[in-house]
This record gives C-alpha cells, structure tokens and sequence, in this order.
C-alpha cells in the first residue's frame, strides 16, 4: 500500500520552500502494521504503533519511502 499527498501547494502559502515537518501540523498517516520502519531515503528509523505524525517522517526530506524492518 503506497500513500502520498496531493495538492502540498496549498501548505506552503507564499514563496519556493519544500513542506518540511510543522508544515504538515498534527497530520498522521496510518501505516497498516506496527513496527519499526526505516525511510529508505534517508535512512531515519521510526516506531510505529499503528499511525506517525507526518511532520516526524518529513522532517528534513520532503518525501518518504518507508519499509518494515523485520525483527
């Protein structure tokens, strides 16, 4: 299941600048399992019990690929 955000524009207001973490406020994706995963771009990690605040995962990258860890 991929998800992705259409329409960022609306976020950024005024000016050329990437929507980068408060831009996206207390927005949440809901991931279909709990786990640990790792944003393949970047390499950051996350836990996650069923749903992670948007701004947390486009922190410093504006887009995320995110894949399950195994344990």
């Amino acid at each position: 299941m991929a998800s992705t955000s259409r329409l960022t524009r609306r976020l950024l207001g005024e000016g050329d600048r990437w929507p980068l973490g408060s831009l996206w406020g207390e927005t949440r994706l809901r991931l279909p399992h709990t786990g640990a995963y790792v944003n393949v771009l970047t390499g950051e990690r996350f836990a996650v019990r069923g749903d992670v605040r948007v701004a947390e995962l486009l922190a410093t990258f504006p887009i995320a690929l995110l894949l399950r860890e195994e344990s």
